[in-house]
């Protein structure tokens, strides 16, 4: 990971030759390709060098000025999170792209909206998040036991992740693993930090952060009902294998035995994103209680 930026010059230099990373941003951000939105920025494919994309971060007061890039050293060297390493220490970011699949269904900002507005899904998403959950039944524990460890490395060096969020987890159905992306930056971090009580940022990180990201739990009554009984049973059996899974892998680690991810959820509502309302996470709780004999057996609050 440490010869990214090295890397991403020299291609740059090849494609673009001797002009300004300024000047080609500017030229190729209106009509780069979007490929996904989250809580604090888009992303765009970056033309020519697809190993790389272009975060434009949401500000209150867009620049008319053309601010330099900088280089940035990967704050998590031991993973590849999708880092930073090249900014405008404004409102655009270069990362390496990590080429996997998405742990969501398809345009997740705009499921979010959907299902906050109308209280309910539509039956095109519950299909696709049949297809993505069935992508896990021939994932091994070792899988759960790199992304608990990626947690555990992350919550050591005290950076949080938007686990409500399944977009932030990509999949590798070749290899079978899974890894984190978009992480907080610093600055919106630091931002929520002054939101959430104090002791749930001392004990996030837990068994509900792992499940949460992998089975989209705020909305797996939505897309449940949505689809017939077999399908249900299908999804219920391949989530009793991942919560398992996820279990086995946590008690490994030093993640925490007490955070629940409720509490954060109602601390950050009415703060978090313009789309997001109530109904985002009024069902969590028929999440919990269709798993109970798993939840039951741990001793977590």
């Amino acid at each position: 990971m440490s010869n990214v930026y090295e890397k991403f010059i020299k291609e740059y230099e090849s494609i673009y030759w001797n002009t300004p990373l300024e000047e080609t941003i500017q030229n190729i951000l209106p009509s780069a390709k979007k490929i996904g939105s989250g809580t604090n920025k888009i992303v765009y494919l970056f033309p020519n060098l697809e190993d790389y994309v272009i975060a434009y971060l949401y500000k209150k007061e867009p620049l008319d000025k053309v601010l330099p890039f900088t280089k940035v050293d990967l704050r998590f060297p031991k993973y590849s999170f999708s880092q930073t390493f090249l900014t405008n220490n404004y409102d655009i970011e270069i990362e390496e792209f990590i080429k996997w699949t998405p742990n969501s269904v398809d345009d997740y900002i705009s499921v979010i909206k959907y299902i906050c507005d109308n209280n309910s899904a539509t039956q095109d998403m519950a299909k696709q998040y049949l297809e993505k959950i069935n992508l896990f039944k021939d994932f091994p524990i070792e899988a759960y036991d790199k992304f608990a460890k990626q947690l555990e490395y992350l919550k050591d060096n005290g950076q949080f992740i938007d686990s409500a969020n399944p977009n932030n987890l990509l999949i590798d159905t070749e290899w079978k693993e899974f890894n984190l992306i978009d992480l907080f930056t610093q600055e919106f971090q630091d931002a929520h930090k002054k939101i959430i009580k104090e002791e749930i940022v001392e004990e996030w990180a837990s068994i509900h952060d792992m499940i949460c990201i992998l089975l989209d739990s705020k909305f797996h009554p939505y897309y449940l009902e949505k689809l017939n009984n077999d399908e249900q049973n299908d999804i219920i059996k391949i989530s009793k294998f991942v919560i398992d899974n996820c279990i086995t892998a946590w008690i490994k680690t030093k993640l925490s035995r007490k955070w629940n991810l409720m509490k954060t959820i109602h601390s950050l509502i009415p703060h978090w994103h313009p789309i997001f309302n109530e109904n985002c996470y009024r069902r969590y709780t028929e999440f919990l209680e269709l798993y109970d004999d798993k939840f039951s057996k741990l001793n977590i609050d």
